[in-house]
C-alpha cells in the first residue's frame, strides 16, 4: 500500500526520489522495495537502515511513508521492527510520518498497540546473515543497468544535543558532561 502512494505521486509528476531502507534482517527493502521501484521507473537510492537519520538530518527527506501489518483502534501501528526507529528519527527531524494502509488493517478489537501480537521470528534470520555476506542480496533485476543507486556512507556527525557525556581521554578517565558553556570544546577540555 505504501508503494501505491509513492507510485501515485510519481505518476502525478511530483518529481519524487525514494530513499529505500534495506530493511534488516531479511532485507525486504533491498530485495523487494528497490526492485518494485526500479520496475515502476521510480528514482530510488538503496540505503542501509542506519542511514535513515543521516539522510533526514541533511534535509533530503520530505516525508516518510510506511505500510502497516496491523493498526489498533487508537491508531497504534505494528509494522517491521525498524519502523519505530524511523518514526522517532522523523519526529526528531520534523519530517512528516505517514502510514499508508487499507481500512482492513485496522483491528477495532484491539484498544492499543500493546495488544497487537508481535511475531517472534527464527534466530537464524539475524544470526546467519553473516554467512551470506559474500552473496548479493538484491535480485538480478535490481543489479541491472536500471538499478537503484546505492549510498556507501558509513560515518555521520551527531549534534551535541544528543550527547549526554563524553570520555575525555582514551586512558579511561571518568566520563564528563559536555561543556555547554563554550562555543566549542577546546583541547584542554579533557583535563
Amino acid at each position: 500500500t505504501a508503494l501505491g502512494v509513492i507510485r501515485a505521486a510519481h505518476e502525478a509528476g511530483r518529481g519524487i526520489h525514494v530513499w529505500a531502507d534495506e530493511t534488516r534482517p531479511l532485507l525486504q527493502g533491498a530485495r523487494l522495495t528497490a526492485w518494485e521501484l526500479v520496475t515502476e521507473g521510480i528514482p530510488c537510492t538503496l540505503i542501509c537502515d542506519d542511514m535513515a537519520g543521516y539522510v533526514m538530518s541533511q534535509g533530503r527527506v520530505d516525508c516518510v511513508v510506511v505500510g502497516s501489518d496491523r493498526i489498533a483502534a487508537n491508531g497504534d501501528v505494528a509494522n517491521k521492527i525498524g519502523t519505530y526507529t524511523v518514526a522517532v528519527l522523523a519526529a526528531r527531524h520534523n519530517v512528516p510520518f505517514y502510514v499508508a494502509a487499507p481500512l482492513s488493517t485496522v483491528d477495532y478489537e484491539l484498544a492499543s498497540g500493546a495488544q497487537i501480537p508481535i511475531e517472534e521470528r527464527d534466530h537464524d534470520e539475524v544470526r546467519l546473515l553473516a554467512y551470506r555476506a559474500a552473496e548479493p542480496v538484491c535480485p538480478p533485476e535490481v543489479r541491472s543497468t536500471t538499478r537503484p543507486s546505492t549510498s556507501r556512507r558509513t560515518n555521520s556527525s551527531r549534534p551535541s544535543s544528543l550527547r549526554r557525556a563524553w570520555r575525555g581521554h582514551p586512558s579511561g578517565r571518568r566520563w564528563r558532561r559536555w561543556p555547554t558553556h563554550r562555543a566549542h570544546a577546546s583541547q584542554d577540555a579533557d583535563r
